[in-house]
Order: structure tokens, then sequence, then C-alpha cells
């Protein structure tokens, strides 16, 4: 602007209009001596052919220009205008308990360094549930808006293709779909620009690995990021400073309370014990507890019938709705899909493996610490898994046992599929004649 304006002075050199905005244009660029020179060229060139000096509002121009008025800097760059998204799903209803894991998101928004939080765990435990409850307590502290998206890294969809999400963001953040960029590397730029100088918390549902998210991440250090997977997703906690909090069941208190908010103060506290055990066979599982409250306020008998019911059952179906896909049998099936195992290396000369029934091949009885090791070191496995999941848990210094959900899951017959191909509780039961232990 200041070269241009150069020449307009040079061609029309008595306009002090001019002379003045040049003499601006090159105070705001940072060369105050330029804008200096400037006014000593008009004031002699004007003295020189005409006699006189600059006018009023040059020569107040020149003052201002000397003592670096603050009113002659450039006006801050506004935001440029467009549409806030509000993408948060609906909270759940009856969120009980998560104290420690909500201080633990609450802590993410006041470090300043903290841009990228995962909450990982076993199939379940609840963990967008949590996500979303302390987003929507959150929302506005986030004033440019909440994007969410289900990465479907873990189920019956195809997972999300980064340049499919990169694009509903972008649409969501008011870009034309015309100019939408069609390959990651510049949509993933042009995302990260959109977000610059906004405050906008993303989360990313289900996410299925490291690179998946990787792309979704802003780049601007206002932004916060909350991934939930069923995976540790270690690559963004060592490449990308992601932090990282395990999700596990919930405590028997707060089992207590749910079950009670669910099934409603009267029923609950005319049978304790019933609603505790609930609990115990459930593993404090937050799926398995509100779809056992459920089938237990739609049926007639106690909840001890109930109780009684499942713990024997040779199924989970006890555990399902009929108008709720997500059965904890279907979780199952996907959590354990990557965990069949006709033979565990190392069991057979493993020193506390004890005896181990030959029902199960997967889900032993009794499980000794370096065996779980050797599983949880599996690459590509999920988090937590078998030790602090719903699966199993610690029942002595060398061994884990399974808990009573998963006795059930175990127990339940030969099923098979559509296509005729035994489901996975099939697989685990006819692995066992092929598996010593």
């Amino acid at each position: 602007m200041s070269s241009e304006l150069a020449v307009l002075t040079s061609r029309y050199e008595f306009r002090e209009r001019l002379w003045g905005q040049r003499i601006l244009a090159l105070y705001q660029s940072g060369r105050q001596s330029e804008a200096l020179a400037a006014y000593q060229d008009v004031h002699r060139l004007l003295d020189e052919n005409l006699g006189i000096e600059p006018g009023a509002a040059l020569r107040a121009l020149h003052e201002q220009v000397l003592r670096s008025d603050p009113a002659l800097d450039c006006p801050a760059a506004q935001p440029v205008a467009g549409p806030v998204p509000r993408q948060l799903p609906p909270a759940v209803g009856a969120f009980t308990g998560r104290a420690a894991e909500l201080a633990w998101l609450d802590e993410m928004v006041a470090a300043a360094d903290m841009t990228v939080a995962a909450l990982v765990g076993t199939a379940g435990m609840g963990k967008t549930a949590l996500a979303v409850h302390w987003a929507h307590r959150v929302a506005s502290r986030f004033p440019g808006g909440q994007l969410f998206v289900d990465l479907h890294g873990h189920g019956t969809h195809e997972p999300a293709a980064p340049i499919e999400v990169l694009t509903s963001f972008l649409r969501a953040l008011g870009m034309p779909s015309e100019r939408i960029p069609t390959d990651v590397e510049t949509a993933t730029a042009t995302y990260r620009s959109m977000l610059a100088g906004r405050r906008v918390l993303v989360i990313l549902d289900n996410a299925g690995s490291a690179e998946q998210v990787r792309p979704l991440l802003p780049g601007d250090p206002d932004c916060l990021t909350i991934i939930t997977s069923r995976r540790q997703l270690t690559g963004l906690v060592a490449l990308d400073g992601a932090r990282v909090c395990v999700v596990r069941g919930l405590t028997p208190q707060d089992t207590s309370q749910l079950l009670t908010r669910l099934l409603g103060a009267d029923r609950a506290d005319a049978e304790p014990v019933a609603v505790a055990e609930l609990g115990d066979v459930c593993a404090h599982l937050p799926l398995a507890l509100r779809l056992a409250a459920a089938r237990v306020a739609g049926a007639e008998g106690s909840i001890a019938d109930y109780v009684s019911g499942l713990a024997t059952a040779q199924t989970l179906d006890l555990l399902a709705v009929d108008d709720e896909p997500r059965t904890v049998r279907a979780v199952f099936e996907l959590h354990w899909v990557g965990w069949r195992l006709p033979r565990l290396e190392g069991w057979e000369s493993c020193p506390h493996r004890g005896s181990t029934p030959k029902s199960c091949v997967i889900a032993p009885s009794r499980w000794c610490s370096t065996c779980v090791r050797k599983l949880e070191a599996r690459p590509g496995r999920s988090p937590g898994w078998p030790t602090g999941s719903a699966c199993i848990a610690r029942r002595c210094a060398h061994g884990y046992g399974r808990r009573k959900l998963m006795r059930v899951s175990v127990r339940a017959p030969h099923r098979a599929t559509r296509s005729g191909s035994p489901s996975w509780s099939g697989r685990i039961v006819s692995c066992a004649g092929r598996t010593r232990f």
C-alpha cells in the first residue's frame, strides 16, 4: 500500500490527503523513520513551490507519529464471523459417580500446555457418557463451539476416514462444500486454520488408532481435544503429548447409587442385598447396569429373582432390551474379536496356572500375572484388558479370576452366525478341545 501511495504522491504532489495516507501507511507498517522522512518531503515541497506549510491535519499527524500515538495503531483484526458448531449429543440421564475422572478432565482444561486428553478403557465402561457429560458442563468455556464425531473405531461400521471427518467439520465451521479440499493434508491445514484464534472443544469418540485421530487434532493451543478409545493410543502420548486416563468400572457405592436412581429409591431400598448382588454380577459395568435396570423395571418379580436368573443363565440375553442394539453380548463380541487365542505361549510352563476348566480358553477361571502381562503387551489390543476391566479381577498376588459377568458369557451356548460359522462364544468353546493347560 505504501509503495502505491508513493506513486500517487509523485503524480499528485500537492494533494496533502494522499501524503497523509502514505505517512500513516508507513507508520503502521513499522517504518516510523520513513514516515517522518515523507513528512519532511511534503513540507519542503510545499514551502519551495507554494511558500506554505502543510495543513493542520497533516501537522497533527506528524506530531502523532513523532510521539508514537497509540491511536495510530492498526485496529485489532476482528474474527471472521461464522457458524458456531454445537454438536454435542444429549447427556446421559442419571449420570452417577466418576468424580475422579471429572476432576482429571477439569485439570486438563486448566493446564495451559495440555491440548489432547484420552479416556481409554474396556467396552461398556461409559467413556462416551463421561466425555459428553463433562463437555456439557464446560461448554460455556469454549465459545468457539464444540465438535463431536463417532469415529467407529470399534464396531460393525467401517472406521471413519479422516477426510470424511474433516469434510464434516469444515462444513460445520462454515466452509462451502465446493471449497473443501479433497486430500487429507490440505484439509487438515485448512481445518487448523479455521480453528486458529477460536477456543473449540473437539470430542473424537470411539477412536481406533492414533493414525485415525492425528489429522483431526487442532493446532491452536486454546483448543482441547477429548478422545475416547478402547486402545491405549500410546502413539499420541509419545508423539503428540496426549494425557491418558483409564476408565474403570464404577465403585460399589456409585453402582448402588446408580441402580437406586434407575430403579427408584423405594424398590432399591426394599432389596439392598439384591441391588448389591446385581452390581457385582454386572461387574459394575455402566452399560450392563443400565440394561439390567431396564429389564428389572419392566418386569414382574423381585430384583433378587432377576439376579438369580442372571447369575445362573446360560446366555447374556437377560442383559438386553428389545429396542436397544447395544447389548452386553454385542459389546463383548466386538471386544473379544482381538482376543481369540487358541493357544497362549508359555501358559503350559506357567507355575501359577492352577487348574483351568477346559470349557473356556479365552477367559479361564484363573490367569497368572505373567500371562496377563503377555496378553496386555500384544500390539493393538484393548487397554486395561484383562486387568482392571469388566472381564477379570486380581484374586491374589500371582493371578486373576473371571468376574461373574464373564462366567455368564463363557457359558453361553454354541451359536452360529448368519453365514453358518460359529459365533465368538462357539469358537471359544470349540478351541477348548485342542488346547492343553
